[in-house]
């Protein structure tokens, strides 16, 4: 065990602790089907630093039910926009609503040929899956330009995040989430990290350690992107 701001982790897995992290994701309804009036104020940063790239396609691993490409609707009315995501009940209320999302999870993006999406992306996607790599490396294959991960990540930290003990309410700490280094990606791959950004979801828990990693597989300018996180 290791202590991280009264946050627990642990590397001690169960041999099933892939396939009883998606059976949770796939029959819970903790997630919300949509953000409201009120995007939370993380998701309309990231829908800007994605509008930053100008992709003509997005592709969102784990899409809920649209709420994310929603945003991305009028600042990138042109672009093709999809997802995939493991939660049936949240994909039906997604696609009653026009989204072009399926039903699936990562074995899906095996039958994407190479660089199929000028971008992809997750939003606290990854942090569910006991082993991010194989989900990351595919998704940087299929990507053409950029991948982007929104997702809790702290140097040097990895493994299981267990509730705390006596948690309140707002340190509480769902089932099957996890802390990984996705730094790595940029040493074993032809993408490069051309940006890295802190944008906290909340004040506790592991909401302060949430950043935008953003891998480009293209030569570019980060400057527009620095740019979209400050308008």
């Amino acid at each position: 065990m290791s202590e991280l701001d009264g946050i627990r982790l642990t590397t001690d897995l169960g041999p099933s602790e892939t396939e009883d992290a998606k059976q949770f994701w796939r029959q819970t309804e903790l997630m919300g089907k949509s953000y409201g009036a009120r995007p939370p104020e993380y998701a309309l940063k990231i829908a800007r630093l994605i509008a930053a790239g100008q992709p003509e396609s997005v592709f969102e691993f784990g899409c809920n039910a649209g709420r994310n490409l929603e945003q991305l609707r009028t600042l990138l009315p042109s672009a093709r926009l999809a997802g995939v995501d493991i939660n049936a009940a949240s994909i039906r209320f997604g696609r009653s609503r026009g989204f072009d999302i399926w039903v699936g999870d990562e074995r899906i993006l095996a039958g994407f040929p190479d660089n199929s999406w000028d971008l992809t992306f997750t939003i606290s996607v990854l942090d569910h899956v006991p082993d991010h790599r194989p989900i990351a490396n595919e998704l940087l294959r299929v990507s053409r330009k950029y991948m982007l991960l929104y997702e809790p990540c702290v140097r040097g930290r990895v493994g299981k995040i267990e509730e705390p003990e006596r948690a309140s309410d707002d340190r509480r700490v769902v089932p099957y989430s996890y802390l990984h280094n996705y730094y790595e990606l940029g040493d074993t791959s032809d993408a490069r990290l051309l940006l890295d950004e802190s944008i906290p979801v909340k004040p506790t828990g592991v909401g302060p350690y949430y950043r935008a990693m953003l891998f480009s597989k293209v030569s570019v300018d980060a400057e527009p992107f620095h740019r979209a996180l400050t308008e």
